[in-house]
């Protein structure tokens, strides 16, 4: 066959297809049409088209010159249109019975609508082909063998509740013969149906001339039944759909629901439901306690309003987990030291965790929020921490006895070569200078181990990073012991926001995890540079642009799998031998670095040590907390003081010293004493020292007591007790100065003389 035979077949063929079409629009009882996807316009494929067209008015150019009604009798929007649908969705829309409205006449029919895409060969959507039936004539345009094959279970009435038609799919649900069924009565033949709501939307669909559609339960058949019922000319005609499995998942699914509900309203954690749009669906008992709000006053707030949240330390607002939730779709959690200010204004520290919920279509539909009062988990760690500072400070004791009995021994030393040299003035200022060298060195280590294990409130100040881990550095040695080599590489001079005992606890915390990653030694790097952000960074990509001090620390032990990296600042959890650690030591360096607003991350590989790196946000000022070095000063005075200590050695060795540049001084051991002196000396003391702790009478309860009788007498306390620690903070709000012991007597006395000159003193 050559190829202009072939094509001549084609064409055949594809005549005779087009006939069949043709033949078969002609004979389908449905009003068949198209729409062009390019220009939106109507054609019309048979004559029941055409003559429906005609009847309602439709235009050859227009897809909606007729008025369509949605199931609640109102006018539907173009976007309604099935045929619209299909072309901009391309999915295909079945069985929508929907009301068609004359625009000149106002006439209303009910007509199913049904339309699909059509595809060309690259798969665009050219067109939408639709058909549409009136069911006031179902029985007349329609076949009873088309009828008989449809899935639905359909049947007619007459105006008097007569069977006038039965398919298959109705015998079947209705357990009944249509023979036993035809021309008899529904009322009759099912007593039921005279009961509402079958009579009574019966009645209306009759009465109205229009389409009802309800769900109910059909005692006769054990059955749950939706019923579609379409006014006919004579009577209706009825659509029924056996829903009971939908009801039996539906009931099941509420007792799902019921029982979650139960669950989160008897757990212990407060629960928060919200929508896509952050309002609230829900809230358990324990949310309503501790927000403060009632369930029924909270649902469809924003929950911005109801779970207000605040950084412990700044005061400023923190970004919900809802909303991080909403805008990224992953699981959101708070930092740490974040608080809940409830609706009386009661403040609660929390922790919480947000997740997504999704609907079945995989689309965000809302946020879940679990959190709970940490009140009690802050002070456990409060003690836990303490704890693990007492433990450090023992492993630091024979380190400590080491270094102080080297101190004690060359003061002791000196004095006794002072004896033996004192008849040369030159040699004895040496020996004199080399013991105050020595009693210096003593008292910065007290210092720092006071510092270390004091138990106050954060303090933010400016700290000099460069200074601070040079300053610790000899407790960090002391802890490393001999066979740990400790090196730093300092650079910058960047000063921070942070409290100087926590930043130490962050390097010791780090540098007994590196200790115990090298049981057979090594060595331990601590390095700080200044960088800056100006984009994302691979290793903080959640910090903000700006300036920044990073700390380092590296060592040279056995390292961590991959997969322990990312517990690793998990409360509790750890990975040496049980009985070596609490697991607490990373968790609590990284709270500490999240009040400071930096960052803190780890890098390791098995067998290769690890790394710790600390980022935190550069301070503007560059004012530091360590104090500067003394400056000589006259510090010599006139003013009478009165000094009460209970220290026999102690107290002498002041009066001396203050007698010396000028004082003139009232000597008490007590509390009692010193309150006697004070009223037999009305109005002559200037100014009264007072060691803090004492017997019968503490230091700051005699300074408020001398207060009470003169406001504005000067008072400076003294201290060498370690649980005084808090005592400078005291001090200070209630306007009294504080010096902690050991001091040097050049530290008291430029004490002494800036607070009577600030007092006005003469």
């Amino acid at each position: 066959m050559t190829n202009q035979e072939e094509i001549e077949t084609l064409k055949k063929a594809l005549e005779l297809e087009r006939a069949t079409l043709r033949t078969l629009l002609e004979i389908v009882p449905a009003g068949v049409f198209g729409m062009e996807a390019d220009s939106e316009t109507l054609q019309y494929y048979n004559d029941l088209s055409k003559k429906m067209a005609q009847r309602f008015s439709f235009l050859p150019d227009s897809a909606h010159a007729g008025m369509l009604l949605n199931e609640n009798g109102e006018n539907s929007t173009r976007s309604e249109c099935p045929l619209m649908r299909a072309l901009r969705t391309g999915e295909n829309c079945r069985g929508e019975i929907v009301g068609l409205k004359n625009a000149d006449t106002g006439e209303i029919s009910q007509i199913e609508l049904r339309a699909a895409p059509v595809r060309d060969a690259e798969g665009r959507i050219v067109r939408a082909l639709g058909c549409y039936a009136d069911p006031g004539e179902v029985s007349f345009t329609l076949s009873s063998n088309v009828l008989e094959f449809i899935t639905d279970a359909f049947f007619s009435l007459d105006s008097e509740g007569c069977f006038t038609y039965m398919n298959r799919p109705a015998e079947e649900l209705l357990q009944r013969r249509r023979t036993e069924l035809l021309g008899k009565s529904i009322w009759e033949e099912y007593p039921n149906s005279t009961q509402s709501p079958y009579l009574e939307n019966y009645e209306r669909a009759f009465r109205e001339k229009k389409t009802v559609r309800f769900e109910v339960y059909g005692a006769a058949i054990g059955r749950w039944l939706h019923l579609s019922l379409y006014p006919m000319e004579n009577g209706l005609a009825v659509y029924l759909q056996d829903i009971t499995h939908l009801k039996e998942v539906q009931t099941a699914l509420q007792k799902s629901e019921e029982e979650l509900r139960v669950t989160l309203r008897s757990i212990g954690d407060a629960v928060m439901v919200t929508d896509k749009n952050g309002s609230i669906t829900f809230m358990n008992p324990v949310a309503q306690e501790l927000t403060g709000w009632a369930e029924q006053d909270a649902i469809g707030k924003n929950a911005q309003e109801v779970f207000h949240i605040v950084n412990e330390t700044t005061r400023n607002p923190v970004v919900s987990p809802i909303d991080r939730v909403l805008t990224y779709g992953v699981v959101a959690r708070l930092a740490n030291h974040t608080v809940l200010i409830a609706q009386n204004g009661k403040e609660l520290p929390i922790e919480d965790s947000g997740a997504p919920i999704y609907d079945s279509g995989g689309k965000l539909a809302g946020v879940v929020l679990v959190f709970r009062d940490t009140s009690e988990h802050r002070l456990m760690e409060k003690q836990l921490l303490q704890s693990q500072k007492m433990e450090a400070l023992g492993r630091l004791a024979g380190g400590i006895a080491h270094d102080f009995n080297n101190l004690l021994t060359a003061i002791i030393g000196y004095a006794e070569l002072i004896e033996t040299e004192i008849a040369r003035p030159h040699i004895v200022m040496q020996y004199l200078h080399n013991i105050q060298t020595a009693s210096e060195r003593a008292t910065a280590l007290i210092r720092q181990l006071l510092s270390f294990a004091r138990q106050d409130k954060p303090r933010f100040v400016p700290v000099n990073v460069p200074q601070l881990v040079e300053e610790t550095l000899p407790l960090l040695q002391r802890l490393l012991g001999e066979d740990i080599e400790l090196v730093t590489d300092v650079q910058g001079s960047s000063t921070v926001m942070g409290d100087i005992n926590q930043m130490t606890q962050v390097l010791v915390n780090l540098a007994v995890n590196a200790r115990d990653a090298m049981p057979g030694g090594g060595k331990l790097t601590i390095s700080a540079r200044e960088r800056r952000l100006a984009g994302a960074d691979l290793r903080y990509p959640r910090m903000p642009e700006g300036d920044y001090v990073e700390l380092k620390l590296q060592d040279t032990g056995t390292g961590m799998l991959p997969e322990q990296i990312p517990l690793l600042f998990e409360p509790f959890y750890t990975t040496k031998p049980e009985g070596s650690g609490t697991g607490l030591g990373l968790s609590i360096c990284h709270g500490i670095v999240q009040t400071m607003e930096g960052a803190i991350i780890a890098e390791s590989a098995s067998g290769h040590g690890a790394a710790f790196y600390i980022l935190l946000p550069v301070h503007s000022s560059k004012e530091s907390k360590q104090p500067a070095a003394l400056q000589q000063e006259n510090y010599r005075g006139t003013e009478t003081i009165l000094l009460v200590e209970d220290n026999t050695t102690v107290r002498a060795m002041l009066n001396q010293a203050l007698g010396v540049y000028g004082y003139t001084v009232l000597q008490a051991a007590s509390g009692s004493q010193a309150l006697d002196l004070y009223l037999r000396h009305a109005g002559r003391v200037h100014m009264v020292i007072s060691d803090l702790v004492m017997p019968n009478q503490s230091g700051r309860e005699l300074v408020q007591e001398l207060k009470h009788l003169t406001p504005a007498l000067p008072a400076l306390l003294l201290s060498a007790h370690i649980m005084s620690a808090n005592a400078e903070q005291i001090a200070e709000d209630e306007g009294i100065y504080f010096l902690a012991k050991p001091h040097s007597l050049r530290e008291l006395l430029k004490k002494v003389r800036t607070i009577l000159d600030e007092a006005g003193t003469e």
